[in-house]
């Protein structure tokens, strides 16, 4: 669905930690290289000024034509490229305070920076070292351009008082799509300040650059360029966005984060002034699941300062548009607009599963005890949802019709479960989940039914616990054609022994983090008696450990399998 996140207050807690590590996930790999740029500290500051983002020129002439309705694909190709990580140790340049005017006037304060690091990726493995080179430049000329960047000019901000702080200035590089030809990632500057008095006070500001380039000629593209060419993009995003500001009613006064839960995230910022639409300039970047559009200061219509009693921030927001969506799926050229058939890599690409860019249905239902007839004060704590998620179009009559009567179904037993809950459990905590989705993977539908339910029972004094339990999930994997289920051994040519292979890569996979690896025999029932599915780029079984409320989880990919053994991409 159409989402929309804030990067606030649970961001800047974790800014020293948690976001370095979700920066780097993925494939991005790290080690020196010759192709690192040698930084040398700024004798005196450097300011450059403070340039609002412009999108590249369109590039559509020298790529695919695409035209809607665009045919989703089941298969793509992560690039063949390695992403290395640099980093830059800035504690010592006294450079790093910059200046606050962001106006541009004569005289401003220096903040006061005693710290930082700078983070970014060097791109290895192009077969056409030119167009690595351009490519790695204008990732450390936006990286060392953006770390002393001007205060970025958000509303509000030149009203607060930056003199009793000292702050710590980074910038962290991450990497969200790296796929079919193209490499996105997203700049980050992050700057957060705490008071010299001791107290709590804080301030966190940021700042995004996006960098969406075709690995082909190493140039960067806009926004227009992931839509089919008979697509008035704008129009369609600009839909979207409006609908789901009629749906969580985005006024001055109402910054709720209890609207729409699925559609609206912890948004704690507001619209000001009427949306007049995106720009030629907005800014996004692009992964497998969807197309993500940055809102900041070059959107005045959004006010996204926030601010509590101890503490402010100053960040963009992000729009999320998931390719599943009915209308975006016939009309983004994310998959196909510079895919080719010529090899620019130096090593092959991974085949993987697309699991996002065909349209489904959801349903998102969240209650209270009083939706359901209790009064919500004879209860304690209460979380009681329905989940359910399937694919628009369904190739097999049957199968189609099976899936959804399970679809409908899946609200009516959340409803009939809390009931009897709440009759029973007054004045209980009572969590509820109920949770109904089918993936579609390449020519297999995958079908994940299950549920979590749970209630506590404490006393005044803080005694008790808990008084019910179900916890299950049922998966069950479907050849789309024949509507039949496939077994494990479906998914490996006749011949091969399947057993044996999947015993190997596992007690590979788990020598590297233990040295008491179970029996072969152990392993071997968990592969017959388990439970498995398939993910976008391998096989993972499930196995309950017998007479215990717990399992052991087990995944391998299918390049460890090797392809040539499978059935899966036939």
């Amino acid at each position: 669905m159409f989402r929309l996140h804030s990067l606030k207050k649970s961001l800047c807690a974790a800014i020293a930690g948690a976001l370095i590590a979700l920066a780097f996930a993925g494939c991005a790999q790290s080690g020196d290289t010759d192709a690192e740029r040698e930084y040398v500290p700024a004798e005196s500051p450097i300011i450059r000024s403070f340039t609002p983002y412009k999108a590249p020129p369109s590039i559509k002439a020298g790529a695919r034509e695409v035209k809607s309705p665009v045919t989703p694909k089941s298969i793509i190709y992560e690039n063949g490229i390695v992403l290395r990580q640099v980093e830059i140790d800035m504690s010592d340049d006294k450079s790093a305070s910059f200046d606050t005017d962001a106006e541009g006037g004569e005289t401003a304060e220096k903040l006061n920076v005693t710290g930082g690091s700078i983070n970014y990726f060097i791109v290895d493995g192009l077969i056409d070292k030119d167009v690595e080179k351009k490519i790695n430049d204008t990732i450390y000329d936006t990286v060392m351009g953006l770390y002393y960047e001007k205060l970025p000019p958000y509303r509000g901000i030149r009203s607060f008082d930056f003199s009793n702080f000292t702050f710590e200035k980074n910038i962290y590089t991450r990497e969200c799509g790296n796929f079919s030809n193209i490499l996105s990632l997203v700049v980050t500057l992050n700057v957060y300040g705490t008071i010299n008095d001791g107290g709590y006070d804080s301030i966190y500001i940021s700042d995004f650059v996006p960098l969406n380039f075709d690995l082909r000629t190493g140039e960067q593209f806009p926004l227009s360029d992931m839509f089919a060419d008979n697509v008035d993009y704008k129009e369609l995003v600009n839909a979207q966005i409006a609908d789901s500001i009629v749906k969580n009613n985005l006024s001055a006064d109402n910054r709720s984060t209890d609207n729409d839960y699925y559609y609206f995230y912890d948004a704690e910022y507001s619209l000001i002034s009427p949306f007049k639409g995106i720009s030629d300039d907005q800014k996004f970047a692009v992964s497998e699941y969807c197309i993500d559009l940055y809102f900041d200061y070059n959107t005045p219509e959004f006010d996204t300062c926030t601010s509590y009693d101890s503490y402010t921030s100053y960040s963009p927001a992000y729009f999320t548009i998931p390719y599943s969506k009915p209308e975006i799926s016939e009309a983004v050229a994310v998959f196909d607009r510079f895919d080719t058939d010529e090899v620019i890599t130096e090593n092959p690409g991974k085949r993987v599963f697309s699991v996002s860019n065909y349209p489904v249905k959801t349903m998102s239902n969240y209650y209270s005890p009083e939706d359901l007839g209790f009064a919500d004060e004879d209860y304690q704590y209460t979380t009681i949802d329905a989940y359910a998620s399937v694919p628009v179009d369904i190739n097999n009559e049957t199968l189609s019709a099976a899936i959804s009567e399970r679809y409908d179904a899946a609200d009516e037993s959340l409803r009939t479960l809390a009931g009897d809950l709440l009759s029973e459990y007054k004045g209980d905590d009572i969590m509820i989940s109920v949770n109904y989705n089918v993936t579609r993977y390449g020519k297999y539908l995958l079908e994940n039914d299950s549920l979590y339910a749970e209630v506590y029972s404490f006393d005044q004094d803080g005694n008790g616990g808990r008084e019910f339990y179900d916890n299950h999930s049922i998966r069950t994997l479907y050849d789309e054609k024949t509507g039949q289920k496939v077994e494990l051994s479906d998914l490996f040519r006749e011949g091969v022994d399947y057993r044996t292979l999947l015993l190997r890569e596992i007690k590979k996979s788990e020598s590297q983090w233990t040295d008491e690896l179970k029996s072969d025999e152990y392993y071997l029932e968990a592969i017959d008696q388990g439970s498995f599915d398939i993910f976008s780029e391998g096989i993972s079984i499930t196995y309950e450990i017998p007479d215990e409320e717990r399992y052991n989880y087990y995944s391998v990919t299918f390049d460890n399998l090797g392809v040539e053994n499978l059935t899966i991409f036939d």
